[in-house]
């Protein structure tokens, strides 16, 4: 059994760090000025790109990651997904790291899925 929904597992800091670069970097070379720039845009809002403002906490070893997303607004610091195919295009999974966390403790301790009022 994955610890967090969906097969993922947590990051540690230096690969997290380096996964960051690295999908920024990526995502900039097939996002070019086709895609509107989306760093303006309030955090929980869906983008093609990955933004240098996402900060992946997870994956799922198949290219795609949980990240918190920095960006200003009233869902500053939500969990959402970056698929590596389309991006962040699916609603944020848990409103904080916070409430991310205590989603999953819960599951633990009752038995029950987590991410029950994403569903």
């Amino acid at each position: 059994m994955s610890l967090i929904p969906d097969i993922h597992v947590p990051l540690p800091v230096p690969t997290a760090r380096d996964e960051r670069r690295r999908l920024v970097e990526i995502s900039a070379l097939f996002h070019t000025t086709d895609r509107r720039d989306d760093r303006d845009v309030a955090a929980g809002s869906f983008s093609h790109r990955y933004q240098e403002t996402f900060v992946p906490i997870s994956t799922d070893h198949c290219g795609n990651v949980l990240f918190v997303d920095l960006r200003p607004g009233p869902w500053h610091g939500c969990v959402s997904e970056c698929d590596h195919e389309q991006g962040f295009l699916q609603p944020p999974r848990w409103r904080d790291v916070t409430t991310m966390l205590s989603d999953i403790a819960d599951a633990l301790d009752s038995g029950q899925p987590a991410l029950a009022t994403y569903a």
